[in-house]
């Protein structure tokens, strides 16, 4: 208050009662009671969240497995050459470091961390081990750069980076023109058969266009139960975990770092490294691990 006075030239008293109403204007968190009130107000119940484990072990169980498999039974038990899964894994390493205190002061002093834009990549293949090129989700670009265009991949692009309803959608598009074109290299008994995508219980998979449109192209998708992809996904269980250490380990050749480094900025330089860390690690995953 002493400081507003002599910026602005105003007695003490007056300066501590401005200040005291500009102070009045901030937003105030609400009170514990105030909350419950509001939300026995309007139906609405607080629970404490539950962590990943705790939902596994809720929803994860024989009966969901077994009600999965008996649903789904006619779809399941067919060529593995019919049976497709999909999903997603993001580019970021979720490596985590340790943080070094000052005991004079409280701020603590951690590595920092590369410039490196969040991409995600999906990645189908079927149960004969045939893999489909990747489709890559770009964080918030209206055009594609001419560097990333000679990637055997599929790319669109979404404000997060992640996949939502609208970015599966269009997946749902690609994979249907792929498989179009797989069909073509299938044996005249399987050619017209129905294809089946298996894929997690993400909200993005629940689009009646993406249903639709799969079924025009004879592709049924079939959604795990949730919390059960740890058990039940092919991905997961199988492909992830080495996909993932393959992406965060991958190394560009000499001719290529030369390359990068005449890319205009950072952030290109960090898109083109981490577009070939993972389109290379999913050519490089072996067909016994598919």
């Amino acid at each position: 208050a002493w400081e507003l006075a002599t910026i602005i030239k105003l007695d003490f008293t007056r300066a501590k009662h401005i200040k005291k109403m500009i102070n009045g204007l901030y937003p105030r968190m609400p009170c514990s009671t105030w909350i419950n009130h509001m939300c026995e107000k309007n139906g609405i119940v607080i629970k404490t969240p539950q962590t990943l484990e705790a939902a596994r072990k809720k929803h994860c169980h024989i009966n969901a497995i077994r009600a999965f498999f008996t649903k789904h039974e006619h779809l399941l038990k067919r060529d593995p050459h019919l049976l497709w899964n999909a999903d997603e894994t993001s580019s970021a390493s979720s490596r985590k470091y340790k943080v070094l205190m000052n005991s004079f002061n409280i701020s603590p002093i951690t590595t920092l961390r590369p410039i490196e834009p969040h991409i995600t990549g999906v990645f189908p293949y079927n149960a004969a081990g045939y893999q489909l090129d990747p489709f890559i989700i770009l964080h918030d670009l209206m055009h594609l750069p001419e560097e990333l265009k000679s990637f055997n991949c599929f790319f669109t692009s979404q404000k997060s980076g992640w996949c939502t309803l609208k970015i599966f959608e269009i997946f749902s598009i690609y994979f249907s023109n792929k498989i179009s074109v797989y069909r073509q290299s299938l044996p005249k008994t399987l050619r017209n058969e129905t294809m089946v995508l298996l894929v997690d219980n993400h909200s993005s998979r629940f689009s009646s266009f993406a249903v639709e449109y799969l079924r025009q192209n004879n592709i049924r998708l079939v959604t795990f139960p949730p919390h059960c992809t740890h058990v039940l996904q092919p991905f997961d269980v199988c492909v992830a975990r080495g996909l993932k250490s393959r992406i965060t380990t991958s190394k560009l050749t000499e001719d290529l770092k030369r390359y990068v480094t005449t890319l205009p900025t950072k952030a290109a330089q960090a898109r083109y490294s981490t577009i070939y860390a993972m389109v290379n690690a999913w050519k490089t995953t072996s067909t016994t691990v598919l």
